[in-house]
């Protein structure tokens, strides 16, 4: 993580910190957002829901959605489906849905699915977060790629 507050203050590099320091940063850059604005860069999505009440998902120099974490996560409520799977079928499943993750657990292959309705039997329907709004954005399925998507698909 890094931070940067605006009206001249500098940045701070927040990397490998131990836990307790962790959470004590996390906490001091949480209240200097209530009286000014704070800019966080970070590749770690614990931060950004732990910290930030606007976010940004920037990739390639474009941003592709802009929102507030809690509203970005709440708006694919119903459009995120888990299931799952034989290893060997992910790439049938990966044609055929769009597949947003995938996870490994306890030797079991699992899926997670973008989709505004159930895509198959055997899904179920999960709870979103923010490395669904994250993947989701990045794959085009929410923010400014769908958004273009769309105007391509419409011409």
């Amino acid at each position: 993580m890094s931070v940067e507050r605006s009206g001249g203050g500098r940045e701070v590099a927040l990397g490998h910190l131990e836990p307790a320091e962790r959470v004590r940063l996390t906490s001091l850059v949480s209240e200097l957002g209530e009286i000014g604005i704070v800019i966080l860069s970070t590749r770690r999505i614990e931060d950004v829901r732990d910290v930030c009440t606007r976010m940004a998902i920037i990739h390639d120099g474009q941003i592709l959605l802009e929102a507030d974490p809690r509203c970005a996560t709440g708006g694919l409520c119903g459009r995120i489906w888990s299931r799952e799977i034989a290893k060997e079928a992910l790439p049938r499943v990966q044609r055929e849905q769009a597949v947003i993750s995938t996870t490994v657990l306890d030797g079991r292959t699992v899926v997670r699915v973008y989709s505004n309705v159930a895509p198959g039997v055997g899904y179920e329907r999960a709870k979103p977060d923010l490395e669904d709004v994250y993947l989701s954005a990045l794959a085009g399925h929410i923010g400014a790629r769908s958004t273009q998507t769309e105007a391509s698909t419409a011409s």
